[in-house]
């Protein structure tokens, strides 16, 4: 086969598409049935199959239209990959464009070479030259009328089926220019990335999926987000234009960019993606860690009191607390264990080891030193 069936996957590509479907008319489908010269059993066979599409473009109809409301209401899709609004459309009509170019290829004429003004072969277009959507066609000699009831069953289901491909094309349409319009509403776009933002940044699984390489990110494409709320034009020009990898990058550079204005390091924002009071707290403790009697053997922290600490500040990584946080920042003169010897005590106060009371009673001592000093100004880490 010669010709070229394939459907671009954009804007152009479902204006092709309409152009070509609704060039379906009785003159279109008699010369295709007389050019093809089909037999009746050909002509029940293709009945059969039609019949078959119809009830696939009914089934993806029906999901396009579940579908088209969903991603209306998103502000970021949630394709991993980056996608056109039309590609992203396109993805769910696999089987309508398949059809399409089974249908166009059924009736197509016998291929003849052509070449272009440079003398190169080019690939004829099969929505330009199959009988059944030409633009070019010659008014039959006889009316349908005149045919058996097999072909005018087959007229018959071909017009339901091109039918339903023009709405099914229509609504993706429709769903195109919509986008279009709300990329200029600002503010029909500012609730729906609110919305997204805060259910992205409540999810703790993305949130302890990232927490180990927590830093303003050098995507570009990130990049350019940056603080764009605050931008309500430029936020509704992105409306539905990132993939979900690109605008779960962005929430966390957000949060991460707003805590670094905020007098927050990027250890804290690790430590304590959403509850910076928590942060505020552990750091003001660790100003004043040396009032409390925390001396171990040889001049080291005590494990145990150490481990209580941790579990006290609400920090979701004892190891990065130990390593990143409290040893970088601690000036004072007691050692501080590796985190090895803090998971022990933790494992040791988990089975019994370490009296539960014990450690209530230092956290006690911990929440006493927070209402000793005051929170407001407290001087950053770095």
């Amino acid at each position: 086969m010669k010709y070229n069936s394939q459907i671009e996957k954009s804007d152009e590509g479902f204006e092709e598409l309409h152009t070509s479907v609704v060039r379906f008319t009785e003159n279109n489908y008699l010369q295709a049935i007389e050019e093809e010269h089909l037999t009746p059993e050909q002509i029940r066979k293709l009945v059969l199959q039609v019949k078959g599409w119809n009830l696939v473009l009914d089934d993806e109809y029906y999901s396009l239209k579940e579908f088209i409301p969903i991603l209306l209401s998103r502000y970021a899709s949630n394709h991993k990959d980056k996608y056109t609004i039309s590609e992203m459309l396109f993805s769910k009509l696999s089987k309508t464009t398949r059809s399409v170019r089974l249908t166009y290829e059924e009736f197509l004429p016998k291929y003849k070479r052509y070449r272009d003004d440079a003398g190169n072969g080019v690939n004829l277009s099969a929505s330009q030259y199959s009988y059944i959507v030409s633009p070019v066609v010659q008014k039959p000699i006889f009316g349908l009328d005149s045919y058996p009831d097999c072909v005018k069953e087959l007229y018959e289901e071909l017009g339901m089926y091109f039918a339903k491909v023009d709405e099914i094309i229509r609504t993706c349409q429709w769903t195109i220019r919509e986008i279009g319009f709300r990329r200029e509403s600002p503010e029909t776009i500012l609730p729906l990335y609110d919305a997204q933002y805060t259910e992205t940044l409540s999810n703790l699984s993305f949130l302890m999926k990232h927490r180990h390489n927590l830093r303003l990110s050098e995507n570009e494409e990130v990049i350019k987000m940056r603080g764009m709320r605050s931008n309500p034009v430029l936020t509704a020009k992105h409306y539905l234009v990132h993939s979900s990898d690109v605008w779960f990058e962005h929430v966390m550079d957000e949060q991460i960019f707003k805590d670094l204005n905020n007098g927050f390091c990027k250890i804290e924002s690790q430590l304590w993606p959403e509850d910076k009071m928590c942060a505020l707290k552990t750091r003001l403790i660790l100003f004043h860690i040396d009032e409390l009697n925390m001396e171990g053997q040889k001049g080291k922290f005590n494990n145990y009191k150490l481990c209580a600490f941790y579990e006290w500040s609400g920090a979701n990584n004892l190891k990065s607390f130990i390593e990143n946080y409290f040893n970088k920042y601690y000036t004072g003169s007691l050692k501080i264990p590796v985190a090895t010897s803090v998971y022990t005590a933790r494992n040791h106060q988990t089975k019994g080891y370490i009296k539960e009371a014990e450690s209530k009673a230092f956290k006690k001592n911990l929440d006493e030193l927070v209402e000793k000093y005051d929170l407001n100004n407290l001087p950053s880490l770095e």
